[in-house]
């Protein structure tokens, strides 16, 4: 069962891209009551998930944990990674 933050991050990350399909999601579920969701963008997809300043990646991050506390009492992490390459973490 894919947990509801990752859905989230998913559509919100797809709707931010001008090519959906250069958007990539990957989830860690941790037994200790951490999730950690991973989003692989290529190319100029990066910058728009990142945003100006890392405002929409800040953003980002503060909605997701906040539904994963919500919803399945885990707290949420969200990685950028840009085509292997680690960008930005929390």
């Amino acid at each position: 069962m894919t947990p509801e933050a990752v859905k989230w991050v998913e559509d919100t990350c797809k709707l931010l891209a001008d090519d959906a399909s250069r958007i990539i999601i990957t989830y860690q579920d941790y037994e200790n009551d951490r999730l950690v969701i991973t989003v692989t963008a290529h190319g100029d997809e990066m910058g728009r998930v990142i945003g100006r300043y890392g405002d929409t990646i800040k953003s980002l991050r503060t909605i997701a944990y906040c539904l994963g506390m919500k919803t399945s009492k885990k707290k949420t992490s969200i990685l950028v990674d840009g085509m292997g390459d680690f960008i930005a973490c929390d």
